[in-house]
């Protein structure tokens, strides 16, 4: 059984691969996440058609061919269970509300501290499991609330 979470990291600089590959493989924690890793926004698509499990996606917001803004929308728009974080070295007001409206759900700034990536990556995926509940309660009671209906129907007839 396989209990690790997917998480898909979208940057072109590729120092980065290795220095997140060594932080969780040094820790507890290192067994339960699996990192995928692409380099642009295009890539990044493709490597989730292979990969649809995906339980988040971290995405630098300036790269070649798919910045992490399309990237993001794109993803709002076709599984809005799969939460994305941004992460980028220029933070700005400007950034931070475009991102928001176009589907990201938080923030890394680079350099950014490996424990912050992780507690980044904890809270957005509690989050992800709570929305999911909720889409999943919120059919359980209208399947419950059609089922009635039909019995109603069914008592009149």
């Amino acid at each position: 059984m396989d209990l690790q979470v997917k998480i898909m990291v979208v940057d072109d600089e590729v120092d980065l691969e290795p220095l997140i590959r060594q932080k969780f493989r040094k820790q507890i924690r290192s067994n339960e996440y699996d990192f995928i890793f692409a380099h642009n926004g295009l890539e990044a698509l493709a490597k989730l058609i292979e990969h649809p499990d995906i339980g988040v996606i971290l995405s630098d917001i300036n790269m070649p061919e798919m910045d992490g803004i399309q990237l993001s929308e794109y993803i709002l728009s076709t599984d809005n269970t799969i939460p994305v974080v941004i992460m980028t070295g220029k933070p700005t007001i400007d950034y931070t509300i475009k991102t928001i409206k176009r589907g990201a759900v938080d923030f890394l700034v680079k350099p950014f501290n490996l424990n912050d990536m992780e507690l980044c990556i904890e809270r957005v995926l509690n989050q992800r499991e709570l929305f999911i509940e909720n889409i999943l309660l919120k059919k359980e009671v209208e399947g419950k609330k059609r089922l009635e209906e039909l019995k109603k129907q069914l008592q009149n007839k």
